[in-house]
Formats: C-alpha cells, sequence, structure tokens
C-alpha cells in the first residue's frame, strides 16, 4: 500500500455487504501503531512536575504509576487527536 489511501472495501471485502451507515472500524492506537505512552508522560509531567518515562510504565494497570488522577488525562478531548505515530506507521488521514 506504500501510505497511499485505499478504499475500505479493498482491505475488507465482507464491508461491502454491509449497510455503510453502521460500518465501523475501530483501531487499536495506544503503543500498537501511536505513542500513547510517550504523550501520557508528557502530559504527566507537566500537570505533576514529575519526571516519569514510558519505559517505566511496565504493567497493564497505569493507576500504579500516574493515579487516578493521571488517568484522567488520558480521557481529555482530544488527547488521542495529538499522538505520534510509531515508526514506520502511516498517518492516517481524514476521509
Amino acid at each position: 500500500m506504500n501510505g497511499e489511501l485505499v478504499p475500505i472495501v479493498s482491505l475488507f471485502p465482507w464491508a461491502k455487504e454491509r449497510d455503510e451507515a453502521k460500518l465501523r472500524l475501530l483501531i487499536d492506537m495506544d503503543e500498537v501503531i501511536c505513542m500513547f505512552l510517550e504523550e501520557l508522560c508528557i502530559r504527566y509531567n507537566k500537570e505533576f512536575g514529575a519526571s516519569l518515562a514510558p519505559d517505566q510504565l511496565q504493567q497493564y494497570d497505569l493507576t500504579n504509576f500516574v493515579g487516578e488522577e493521571g488517568k484522567l488525562l488520558f480521557q481529555q478531548a482530544g488527547f488521542f487527536d495529538c499522538l505520534q505515530p510509531q515508526r514506520g506507521m502511516p498517518r492516517a488521514n481524514n476521509v
């Protein structure tokens, strides 16, 4: 694909059999295609004057590291919109 946009039905042939108004594609972004932990640490450090680094977050439950107040940071509107892609991942475009 080399970064070009392709119709969703070419990736998922079954999609053309579905009602387009009901079709949804969910993408696992955090640490799969985007640098979730890096952005969380940037915001956490800024908000709480800490020096947390992504490599310190070694468990699925982030509460052990950032507490409940830190988890609220990635629940803010727009958090996932600003995530940078992992190396080698293409950027998505709004279509």
